[in-house]
This record gives C-alpha cells, sequence and structure tokens, in this order.
C-alpha cells in the first residue's frame, strides 16, 4: 500500500500562547538564544532539508529520519579530524564558517535547552562512543564527548560475538526498545562507533478522541486513493498557513513548545517539489506568517519504520570519509565505514511517539600485515634458564607428544 511520503519537523517555536490547555506549572524555558546557538540551530535546519532531498528517491516511498541525530553524530566526529576532513564536514553540515569547538558549545548548550523545554514532553538525547579495547583512544577526543555531548566512551572486545549486542541493548534501552539490532555485525576491520540516540514521546495538547476515529481515503502522491484509519479532534488550536502551492499546519504537543509541522501540497503530485525549494529561511518565513485557528483536525494514524545507509548520500554531498588522526594514539589509516540511520514514528489518538539513531564506524583501511607463522611440527630440546647468568635450570626434548 502506497502513503503519502510525510516530512516531520519537530521545531521549537520562541514564543508560548496562553491557552487553558497549557499546564500552569510548565513554562517552557524560553531564555534567549545566544549567536552561536542560532546559527547551529538555523544550521541544522538547512542540513535537514538538504539531507532529506538527497535520501529521496523517485519511487516516492515513505521517509522518515532525524536530521538532528545525523548532524549531531557528525559533530562528534568532527573531534577526530583534521584540516580538510574536518572542514569538508563542517561544510556538509553547514557549518563551514564554524569551529569545532563552536559546533560543540552550541550542541551541549541546544541540547540542555530542548531537554527544560516541556515537562510533559519525553525527550532523550544519548551519545556514546565504543572502540575496540585493543587500542588507545586520545583522551582529549574523549573529554570532549564527554564534555560536550555529556556520552559515554567504552572500551569493548569488538572480537566477541556479544559486542554488537551491549550497543544493541544500550541503543534500544534508549529508544524505548524502537530501534532494535541496529548493529547487524561487525567487520574485523571496524575498530570504532560513534552512537547518537534521540527519543521523543508527546501527547497532543489538543486530544483527539479514539472513538472518533473512523475509516477515510487518502490520495496517494500518484493520485490513487487508499484507505487510511483517520484520526478526528474538535477545538484544535493551531497556527495555519496558506499560499498558492502549500498549506502548512503547526499543532502543538504539551505545553505548545514541541509541534507537529504538516507542508501539505494541494496537489499530491507536487510533494517533490515542494520538498525541492525548502529551506530554513522559507521555513521561518511562513512561520512567521502563520495565523491562530481553531478547527476541526482529521489527521491520518500511522506508523512507519524507516533505514538507510547514508555513507553514499553524504559522501555525495562533499564529506570526505578518510583521515580522523585525532582518534587514537596509535598511527592508523583511518576511514569512516557506515553511516547508519534507524528511525521509528507513531503518530495516534494520544500523541506522537518518535525515536532515532545515527550509528557511525571508524574502520582501519589497511591492515598491519600478518606476521610470518612458524609451526613447530618435528621434534626439539628445550631449556628452561635464568637470562642475567644464564644458568640452565632445566632442560628435555619432546620428540612424541602423544606420549606423554
Amino acid at each position: 500500500m502506497k502513503k503519502l511520503t510525510v516530512v516531520l519537523c519537530v521545531l521549537f517555536l520562541s514564543g508560548c500562547h496562553n491557552d487553558p490547555a497549557v499546564i500552569p506549572d510548565n513554562p517552557p524555558n524560553l531564555r534567549p538564544l545566544s549567536a552561536t546557538e542560532m546559527k547551529v540551530s538555523g544550521a541544522s535546519n538547512d542540513f535537514a532539508f538538504t539531507l532529506f532531498r538527497a535520501v529521496q528517491d523517485e519511487s516516492g516511498q515513505n521517509v522518515f529520519l532525524s536530521p538532528f541525530s545525523v548532524s549531531m553524530a557528525l559533530a562528534m566526529v568532527l573531534n577526530g579530524a583534521v584540516e580538510e576532513t574536518q572542514q569538508s564536514i563542517l561544510n556538509t553540515i553547514d557549518f563551514g564558517d564554524m569551529t569545532a569547538e563552536e559546533v560543540n558549545q552550541a550542541y551541549r548548550d541546544l541540547t540542555s535547552l530542548l531537554l527544560s523545554m516541556d515537562k510533559t514532553v519525553t525527550l532523550g538525547i544519548a551519545n556514546s562512543v565504543w572502540y575496540s579495547d585493543e587500542l588507545h583512544i586520545k583522551e582529549a577526543f574523549s573529554a570532549a564527548i564527554g564534555e560536550y555531548y555529556d556520552g559515554k566512551v567504552t572500551a569493548l572486545d569488538f572480537s566477541n560475538a556479544n559486542a554488537k549486542n551491549t550497543i544493541n541493548n544500550r541503543i534500544a534501552d534508549q529508544t524505548n526498545n524502537r530501534i532494535q539490532n541496529m548493529i547487524q555485525s561487525i567487520s574485523p576491520s571496524e575498530i570504532m562507533f560513534l552512537v547518537n540516540a534521540i527519543y521523543f514521546k508527546g501527547d497532543w495538547t489538543y486530544q483527539f478522541q479514539k472513538s472518533e476515529t473512523k475509516k477515510a481515503d487518502f490520495t496517494t502522491a500518484d493520485g490513487s486513493t487508499t484507505r487510511v484509519d483517520m484520526m478526528h479532534a474538535d477545538g484544535v488550536k493551531m497556527l495555519k498557513y496558506y499560499n498558492e502551492e502549500l498549506m502548512l499546519l503547526d499543532i502543538p504537543y504539551g505545553n505548545e513548545q514541541f509541534r507537529l509541522t504538516l507542508l501539505v501540497p494541494h496537489q499530491p503530485q507536487n510533494l517533490e517539489s515542494v520538498a525541492g525549494e525548502l529551506n530554513s529561511e522559507l521555513l521561518s518565513v511562513w512561520l512567521g506568517d502563520t495565523d491562530s485557528i481553531s478547527v476541526e483536525l482529521e489527521l491520518p494514524k500511522f506508523t512507519m519504520k524507516w533505514k538507510k545507509e547514508l555513507k553514499p548520500v553524504l559522501t555525495s554531498m562533499g564529506m570526505s570519509m578518510k583521515g580522523f588522526p585525532n582518534l587514537f594514539e596509535e598511527n592508523l589509516p583511518l576511514e569512516i565505514s557506515r553511516v547508519t540511520h534507524q528511525s521509528f514514528v507513531e503518530v495516534s489518538e494520544k500523541g506522537t511517539e518518535a525515536a532515532a539513531v545515527t550509528v557511525i564506524g571508524i574502520e582501519v583501511t589497511s591492515l598491519p600485515p600478518t606476521p610470518p607463522r612458524i609451526t613447530i611440527d618435528r621434534p626439539f630440546i628445550f631449556l628452561i634458564r635464568e637470562k642475567q647468568s644464564n644458568t640452565i635450570l632445566f632442560m628435555g626434548q619432546l620428540t612424541d607428544p602423544a606420549a606423554l
């Protein structure tokens, strides 16, 4: 069954309307954003639209991802890169005129702000780094992950079959079990994984009633129709923008700081062209021109899972995958082996639950040569001796191990 591609942008707005639906003891944290935070927020949104366009394909299939998760994971790996590689990552995530230090600081402050915005909304942002216990991670890199991303850096025996389960179990815990078995296997050349997990669960400010959910027609991108569970709510106060191409609806969760923003083309086949023109500045203009309305709202109830390997996409966007001398004390030829993204979203009468994980793998591109093998497969004499005095303590020969 085909479904319309859904673009979900969870945004926080700069204001909160006076409304009885907003819980009095749950005011949002509306401190002013620093210049760097505003720059990172805008750049992160620009990256969101660029990445979204890059993962779309002509099949018109559903797409759901967390650009915030991808960009934060790439910001972490930024601390292991230098020079051209570092600049290519900054350019790819639209932070080209910022330093790694500025990006680190801005993500730390922005994360703190997001987590303090609404007590009724569950928002979790978790970062971690896992590396082979045969290597020695650089202290400066480990310190940056802990200080700016509140991430735990853990040495792990990657040769152990349970290593992937250890990482996967942590991911499952951080996403309310919505993202499972993220890492299917660890290749012998992989020596590090950088992981970002984000989890969101918010109840609608204005609830849909389950008893009002009915089957209804939904027009897909190719113009055909399909039957969906259509939710219904009365008296929903939201923001609306309308132009000749599309309708924008901005629907609140909780104390109204987190929103579900829908961009609905008037013609279903125009979805791709709308996505093609989107950028952070245009979205801000549209949101600035919205009107507050109170309406009956009908919205499809749906669940979506999505997974994609993003390394080819990011490479096409100009990001270098090689280098990273600031990860390990050892001098190793390193390359990003994977940038895997997996996501989940469920929109129901109660609210929305969403989770996403980005895993960046680091591998050694050329392993050290295997030492020559010596096999002792014939009789031998052996000594046990003290080196300094050259005293032989024991001496013997082995002619037939099976006779022992």
